[in-house]
């Protein structure tokens, strides 16, 4: 599991995913409240957690339909990963597939972050449809 993938389908616009997946607001109410955001291509996001756990992510590409980041500081197995998120309207409101790869061998740790991304991606999802996720406190 070198890569780390997962679908869902959001009843949401398309806009309002786009939004909860650059801008601090939106990050801040799905993933982590503890947030630092500038939102451009080339800037760093870093997000913080409860654990004390960071993650510093430059963002690559900003598309209606795409976002990706690549993970510049952090656990060392994320260091040099990248996170897609892919948004397509469908008859069922907007399929979001999301990926996390590049990690450099199947671990034990890239399993449970694989449950941990399932779980924000659940909290995007209600975060979008209600107007609240369920996200990491931060620091």
């Amino acid at each position: 599991m070198k890569e780390i993938y997962h679908c869902l389908h959001i009843s949401a616009h398309l806009q309002e995913i786009y939004s909860a997946l650059t801008d601090k607001e939106g990050l801040a109410g799905w993933w982590t409240k503890d947030v630092d955001v500038e939102g451009t291509p080339g800037s760093v996001s870093t997000f913080r957690f409860a654990s004390g756990a960071f993650n510093q992510m430059k963002i690559v590409l900003l598309e209606p339909t795409r976002v990706c980041w690549e993970c510049v500081d952090g656990h060392t197995e994320w260091i040099g990963t990248h996170v897609l998120f892919e948004l397509s309207q469908d008859d069922e409101g907007v399929r979001v597939c999301f990926s996390h790869y590049g990690f450099r061998e199947q671990t034990e740790y890239v399993g449970a972050c694989s449950f941990h991304w399932a779980y924000y991606l659940t909290s995007l999802q209600k975060y979008c449809e209600t107007g609240q996720g369920t996200p990491n406190e931060g620091a």
